[in-house]
């Protein structure tokens, strides 16, 4: 799924017209329009985020525009939210290099992201 259909189906499960949506984040309708078509580019992390709040996003659905937002650049590049904490901790950059450098598995991620959900999540 593109990010531009990703947000027309949000704003239409949230029965926002486009000029609504366009309005309460502070651009035209004919630049939400082409975002939403596939036309431009996802917009700014700070619009993303703007969308977000304003389509009241659950965390899983927001982490999902911000991955899509990502996915559609040209580059190979990760969301914003997580590029910005990953630089903000040294050693997340030194484990995720440590991990690739030992070929964990996707088998072997769900046992750390078991680990960790159970001992710092709930």
């Amino acid at each position: 799924m593109s990010f531009g259909r990703f947000v027309r189906i949000k704003r239409k499960k949230n029965k926002l017209k486009l000029t609504e949506l366009a309005d309460s984040i502070g651009i035209s309708s004919s630049y939400l329009s082409s975002i939403e078509n596939g036309v431009r580019f996802p917009p700014s992390f700070e619009l993303q985020q703007k969308i977000a709040d304003a389509l009241n996003l659950n965390n899983e659905d927001r982490y999902k525009l911000y991955d899509l937002a990502a996915e559609s650049k040209k580059t190979l590049s990760l969301a914003d939210d997580l590029n910005e904490y990953i630089l903000q901790i040294p050693k997340l950059r030194v484990l995720l290099r440590a991990s690739k450098e030992h070929e964990l598995t996707p088998e072997d991620w769900d046992e750390i992201y078991d680990h960790i959900k159970t001992n710092y999540f709930m």
